[in-house]
C-alpha cells in the first residue's frame, strides 16, 4: 500500500511540475511579445511617465484631476510622451531593425571568405549564365572587386605597340593614347 502512495504522489508531483512549467513557458513567451509590443509602438515612454505620476502621486499626492498648473504640466508632458511614441512607432514602420538586416547580410553570403581580401567576390560562371535566358535574368551578383595597389609591371603590346599594359598581380590594364582603354582580370 505504501508503494502505491508514492507512487501517486509522484504522479501529482509530476504533473503540477509540468503544469508550472509550461505555465512559466506561456508566461514567458506572452511577456516577450508585450515588451517587443511596447518598445516597437514606443509605449516605453508614456509608460514611464505614467510610472512618474504615479510616483509624485504617492510621495507628494499630486493629483492629475486638479486643474492647476502642475496637473495642466503633467498632462501636457503626457500628450508630448504619446506624440514621441508615435515618431518612435513610424521610425520603426519605416526603417528596417539594424540587427535583423545585418543577421540577413551575414547568413546569406552563398561564398564564406576563406582569406582576408576581396575572395567573397566571384565572377558567374559560364555553366550557370547559360541556363537562364538573358531577357529573364536577375541582375548580376558580380561586384567588381577593389584595386590591389602594387607597382605593376610596364610594358608595350608586341601585337600593337600603341597599347601600354600594367600588369597587375590580378588584372591587365590597358592604355590607349595615355587613356585607360580596358581592364582585363587574369
Amino acid at each position: 500500500m505504501a508503494n502505491n502512495k508514492k507512487g501517486v504522489l509522484s504522479t501529482i508531483v509530476g504533473a503540477v511540475i509540468a503544469v508550472v512549467t509550461f505555465v512559466l513557458v506561456v508566461a514567458k513567451f506572452v511577456m516577450n511579445k508585450l515588451v517587443k509590443g511596447i518598445v516597437f509602438f514606443g509605449l516605453e515612454i508614456p509608460l514611464i511617465y505614467i510610472l512618474y505620476g504615479a510616483l509624485l502621486k504617492a510621495i507628494f499626492g499630486f493629483d492629475v484631476g486638479a486643474g492647476d498648473i502642475n496637473a495642466t504640466l503633467y498632462t501636457w508632458g503626457f500628450y508630448v510622451s504619446i506624440a514621441l511614441a508615435v515618431v518612435v512607432t513610424i521610425r520603426h514602420i519605416i526603417t528596417p531593425d539594424q540587427a535583423k538586416v545585418r543577421y540577413v547580410a551575414k547568413h546569406t553570403q552563398e561564398d564564406k571568405p576563406k582569406k582576408k581580401g576581396w575572395s567573397i567576390f566571384k565572377k558567374p560562371t559560364p555553366q550557370a549564365t547559360a541556363s537562364v535566358p538573358t531577357q529573364y535574368s536577375p541582375a548580376p551578383r558580380y561586384v567588381e572587386p577593389p584595386r590591389v595597389r602594387t607597382q605593376p609591371l610596364v610594358y608595350r603590346s608586341k601585337v600593337n605597340p600603341e597599347l601600354l599594359i600594367y600588369e597587375y598581380p590580378d588584372r591587365y590594364d590597358v592604355y590607349r593614347d595615355g587613356r585607360l582603354h580596358a581592364i582585363e582580370y587574369k
